[in-house]
């Protein structure tokens, strides 16, 4: 992976669009306490270093980047010097078409070392299931295209496909987190009906393997949106969920209602961001491959309480009804974070994971502590504002 992103860069740096060469690191340290079910519990201090490097170029109508960040983590300080390190790579780049329409396309890859939990942390808006809470080699992939435009001044499209892997290196890791590959599909049909309201129609697939199953989703909703104020926005949105579930010898077929309600409202003048979200679906369970109904809860807000100064809290509740047995999930992380210079960010604050799983072979377990972050921007392309790194 090294290889190929310094490969890459050197593609770039070659181009003869407008070059920038960005540079940054974040650094963490956390307490993280381990609460499982059965067994003792166990209290760690992690230490996290993460370096960045992104290259980017520009032309009238085409744009590409890549970046490369490695997570360099001690996962405890107290008893070990031992590190692990998670590659992570990222190539994005976009082109402009007639008119308003873009295409626009992102490769992710990570490989290494790494655990459950803490990837959990840095993609909280996904509550996978957690299938263990120990270390494990990891990998995952994903490519995604996109295509937007406007038919006209009321109405415009979202077109998107990708397709995904994830899962153990090893012999021993894939034990833990099998291999599930797969693809989704999805289209999206916006119209602005008046000055204050829009419908949205949305039509989505999604297929999956992991170990011997397969199974498809299929989504249709329609969504009613308000806008209310002058940031404010309400929305409220209905449809259905098929699924398709295969395995060797059996099949099953199930629908499942679609429903969200959200409310949003940000007023930078106010310097106030928050965003409340119910929804239900079905999801593909990361542990078993079969799909299950779910419901959803995420909430998050922000406030900068002074120039420097800025606050900001997130939480995110699931409930997924698998033949097994129910496996809820609650994450939580309130933050407060201060702006020291033009480029630099320091933030401390608290967090919580938390599984109950009455599947069988699945873990119960809490985890919450304290940690303390700083963020700094070396090249200075990317200054902070109201406490928030980008």
């Amino acid at each position: 992976m090294v290889v190929a992103v310094a490969l890459v860069f050197t593609l770039v740096s070659g181009a003869p669009g407008d070059l920038q060469l960005d540079a940054s690191v974040a650094t963490l340290g956390r307490s993280r306490t381990l609460l499982p079910s059965r067994g003792p519990s166990t209290t760690t201090a992690e230490a996290m270093v993460m370096p960045r490097l992104a290259a980017g170029t520009a032309w009238s109508d085409v744009s590409a980047g890549v970046s490369y960040q490695p997570v360099l983590s001690a996962p405890d300080l107290t008893t070990s010097s031992t590190m692990d390190v998670l590659h992570v790579a990222e190539a994005r780049g976009q082109l402009r078409l007639d008119g308003p329409w873009r295409l626009s396309g992102v490769a992710m890859g990570s490989r290494g070392t790494t655990d459950l939990l803490a990837e959990s942390r840095r993609n909280p808006a996904d509550l996978q299931t957690l299938t263990s809470t120990g270390t494990l080699t990891y990998r995952a992939v994903r490519g995604d295209l996109r295509l937007e435009g406007a038919l006209d001044p009321r109405t415009s499209v979202v077109a998107a496909a990708g397709w995904f892997l994830d899962g153990g290196e090893d012999a021993a890791s894939r034990a833990i987190l099998p291999v599930q590959r797969g693809a989704r599909a999805e289209g999206t049909l916006r119209w602005s009906a008046t000055p204050l309201d829009r419908l949205d129609g949305r039509v989505a697939g999604t297929r999956a393997d992991l170990l011997q199953r397969t199974t498809y989703l299929v989504e249709a909703t329609g969504t009613w949106r308000r806008h209310l104020a002058r940031t404010r926005d309400v929305w409220l949105g209905g449809g259905v969920v098929g699924a398709d579930t295969q395995d060797p010898g059996t099949r099953r077929t199930r629908a499942y209602p679609a429903l969200e309600l959200g409310i949003s409202d940000a007023d930078p003048a106010r310097g106030v961001s928050l965003q409340l979200v119910a929804r239900t679906g079905a999801v593909i369970d990361r542990a078993t491959g079969e799909a299950a109904p779910q419901l959803e809860l995420v909430g998050s807000a922000r406030w900068r309480l002074a120039t420097a100064w800025a606050l900001s809290t997130r939480t995110a509740a699931a409930d997924s009804r698998l033949s097994a047995g129910d496996v809820r999930r609650l994450s939580a992380e309130h933050r407060l974070d201060w702006t020291a210079t033009r480029s630099v960010v320091l933030g401390a604050g608290v967090f919580l994971d938390w599984q109950l799983a009455a599947a069988p072979g699945l873990p119960s377990v809490r985890e919450g502590g304290v940690f303390v972050a700083a963020f700094a921007d070396v090249t200075g392309h990317h200054p902070v504002r109201d406490g928030a790194a980008p």
